[in-house]
């Protein structure tokens, strides 16, 4: 069975008034509007470091976040605006199941960032759609893990950063989930 395309569809009034006969018309824009909230609403986790960095590896960098709900994360990006002299960022979100136990990286493949990048230079992994990413010279895309993009309610994600561009300012990593 195909999904119905998902659209944002507004219900006439006369469609839906009393007495008015239920069309399939109606029901398939019903169908769209679902499928478009189900598709396209989603919520947003952002990890930042303002101002200029330059870090060995830390954990737990900005604190932890900690999913409110079962849930599955949908697109990952990381922006950098002020390029590095030399080297790379490199972060890691790492998926902490109870408070005080051991975490697990949630990627096989980090993102990063290295300073060939311009300035003002963004990533986007979408778990979705694949052929949506943006993945511009100098950068790495992140790959998840099997069931990487799933956390429990109750467990926590850690931002650590693995290692720093020099010079390099204002890095960001957002996660972008939606309840499962």
């Amino acid at each position: 069975m195909v999904d119905i395309t998902e659209s944002r569809t507004n219900i006439q009034e006369k469609e839906a008034s009393f007495r008015a006969s239920v069309s399939e018309a109606l029901a398939f824009r019903l169908g769209q509007s679902v499928n478009f909230i189900n598709k396209r609403h989603f919520e947003t986790q952002l990890f930042c470091l303002n101002g200029s960095y330059t870090a060995v590896a830390q954990n737990g960098v900005d604190g932890l976040f900690v999913a409110p709900f079962d849930m599955d994360i949908l697109y990952v990006s990381m922006s950098n605006v002020g390029a590095g002299s030399a080297g790379t960022t490199e972060v890691d979100l790492k998926k902490i199941t109870s408070p005080g136990g051991s975490s697990t990286s949630i990627f096989s493949t980090t993102p990063k960032i290295n300073s060939s990048a311009t300035s003002n230079t963004w990533i986007l992994k979408d778990i979705l759609t694949p052929v949506n990413d943006v993945n511009p010279t100098g950068t790495t895309l992140p790959v998840f893990i099997a069931s990487g993009n799933e956390l429990d309610q109750g467990q926590a994600l850690s931002f650590d950063i693995i290692s720093s561009m020099s010079g390099a300012s204002d890095l960001a990593l957002r996660i972008y989930y939606r309840p499962r």
